[in-house]
This record gives structure tokens, C-alpha cells and sequence, in this order.
């Protein structure tokens, strides 16, 4: 699902204005690296990319590897906020770029939807997403993604539909997430809290997935509410359940900051230096507690702000 607020990503563009660009470097060879993304030796996600990329190589048009490789390459993207990730897991489908969507195969339209929705093109998201759920209406990634598109388009009565088919196909956490989300976007939060948080606790058997999903939910609404307390508990425990979830953090340290705990912000954040939003909020913490790195982390995400905009990509984390 969609989740980062766009506060967040307005945040990111109007803290620090970018520097005038020069004209970007054009290689005339494609072979020309201009840049390795950072790995650390005996990275066991390297080392297992390195196996997905040999097997996708030898064989361009297995729809099995592509997608097992553009997944983990989109992962990468929501784990580390680098929107790179992204280009490279729509190459690994490079296979289906020019065919007609009819003989794109479903999960491959699915997997390109996400992709693309990343990069804040919806309108193409959506296309996707309804020829997928033209050939099997009952496609529960397919619903689910569509419903998180819609809900950022506000086509809240095609969000509540998508809501109401997820139950109809088993997904019952995921529908009561879905219709409480819309419902408190329409204005009835307390109703709609109360709704899914007795779903959560029912569903004791829900894969972890959607419990750790369910919760940013609740967290998300309970902030609605003006009820920080109940906001921070349910992210400290999406957060026990995965401390590296990219938006968890980014939300949690947004509570602390309006409470000015700058302290526990860097100590929650001061080891992710490759997410734009969480560099960003490190970068504040900083700024109020007079601290000289703060400075340094200014200067590195305008550069990445410039490289960015050369690339005409935005980051979502």
C-alpha cells in the first residue's frame, strides 16, 4: 500500500531550496558506469541480488526471475528511499516493455503498477492495475493496490469499493485497514479506529505483513485523533515487529519531533543515511540540539536533491 503522507514528501522539497544545476553529463556509451549504489562486503541482500540478477541474465524472459528480481529491487527502493532501486527493477521487466498489455503477463502488470506509482505516476498505475483486474477481478495485490492509488487520486467511493471486494476475497484485515483509513479521511476517525483496532486483535492469526501494515493504520488515525500516545505505541510496535520500515520511522520520528524529543530522533535515526525523508529529520534533530553534523547532512541531501532532479525522479522515503 501507499503510505508515506505527502506533508512528507512536500517537507523534502521546500526545507532547503536546490542550487541552480549545470547541464547533466550525458555518456555517449551505455556501458559507462556513473555510479555504484553502496553495498557492504558480505551483504547477504547482495549477495542474494547477485543470484537473482545471473538467473534473470539467463534468461530475460522468465517471468519468474523478473519478477522475483524486480520485487527485491522495489523492497530495496521502500527500504532505502532510493528511487534508483526503481529503475533498476523496471529493467528486470524490460522483457514486456513495448508489448500489448493483453500479453503482459497479470503479475507482471501488477508489478509494473507498483513501480510506476512509486515515481508518483498514477494515472498509470491505474491503467495497469485495471487491465490486471480485467483478467482476474479477484486479484487481491492487484485491490489492494488500486484501492491505495485511488485513495491518493481521492476517488473514495473507487477506494471503497476495492475496500469491500478485498473481504470478498478473504482479505478481511486488509479490507476493515482499507475501509478505516477511507472512513477516516471522510471525517469519522474515532468510529473507524475503534472499528479496525477490534479487527486487529481478532485476527490473531493475520501473516505479519499485514499485522505490521495494520498497525501504521491504527497509528496513522490515533495521530487524527490528536492521540500521540496511542500513535507512538502502535509504531513501537510495528517497529519491533521491523526496525527498518522506512515509513514507521519516518512517522515516528514526525511525533517526536512536534514534542521536541530530538535525542531519541537521532538515536532512532542516526544509522539511516541513504532515505532522503529520514536523513531529513536526522538533519533537524541535529539542527536543534546545535550539533555540527547537521550541517554536513544539509549539504548532502541538496547534492542528492540536484542529482535527482537531473534524473527527473522523486523519492518517496
Amino acid at each position: 500500500m501507499l503510505r508515506f503522507p505527502l506533508h512528507l514528501l512536500v517537507a523534502v522539497a521546500t526545507l532547503w531550496s536546490v542550487p541552480a544545476l549545470s547541464a547533466p553529463y550525458r555518456p555517449k556509451d551505455d556501458s559507462v558506469i556513473l555510479e555504484k549504489l553502496p553495498t557492504r562486503p558480505g551483504d547477504p541482500v547482495q549477495r542474494e541480488l547477485q543470484g537473482l540478477r545471473a538467473a534473470h541474465a539467463a534468461n530475460p524472459a522468465d517471468v519468474g526471475a523478473a519478477l522475483t528480481l524486480a520485487r527485491q529491487y522495489f523492497n530495496l527502493a521502500l527500504d532505502t528511499g532510493d528511487p534508483r532501486y526503481v529503475g533498476y527493477g523496471e529493467a528486470a521487466l524490460a522483457a514486456w516493455r513495448t508489448a500489448p498489455l493483453a500479453d503482459v503477463p497479470l503479475d507482471i502488470l501488477v508489478m509494473r503498477a507498483q513501480l510506476v506509482q512509486y515515481r508518483h505516476q498514477f494515472s498509470e498505475a491505474l491503467s495497469l492495475l485495471d487491465a490486471a483486474l480485467a483478467r482476474e477481478p479477484g486479484h487481491r495485490r492487484a485491490l489492494a493496490w488500486r484501492a491505495a492509488v485511488n485513495m491518493v487520486m481521492a476517488r473514495y467511493d473507487a477506494v471503497r469499493n476495492d475496500c469491500t471486494r478485498l473481504r470478498e476475497e478473504g482479505e478481511k484485515l486488509q479490507s476493515a485497514g482499507c475501509m478505516a483509513y477511507l472512513d477516516a479521511t471522510l471525517g469519522k476517525a474515532r468510529q473507524s479506529y475503534e472499528t479496525l483496532r477490534a479487527a486487529f486483535v481478532a485476527e490473531t492469526d493475520a501473516r505479519p505483513t499485514l499485522r505490521l501494515w495494520t498497525l501504521t493504520v491504527l497509528a496513522e488515525i490515533a495521530r487524527r485523533l490528536g492521540d500521540n500516545a496511542a500513535a507512538e505505541g502502535h509504531y513501537r510496535a510495528a517497529l519491533a515487529m521491523d526496525d527498518s520500515d522506512q515509513y514507521v520511522l519516518a512517522a515516528y520520528a514526525e511525533i517526536l519531533g512536534r514534542q521536541r524529543r530530538w535525542e531519541e530522533i537521532v538515536a532512532l535515526l542516526r544509522k539511516w543515511d541513504r532515505s532522503d525523508v529520514l536523513v531529513l529529520s536526522l538533519a533537524r534533530a541535529e539542527r536543534a540540539l546545535g550539533r555540527p553534523e547537521a550541517q554536513a547532512r544539509i549539504t548532502a541531501l541538496r547534492a542528492r536533491f540536484a542529482d535527482a532532479a537531473l534524473r527527473k525522479e522523486t523519492s518517496n522515503a
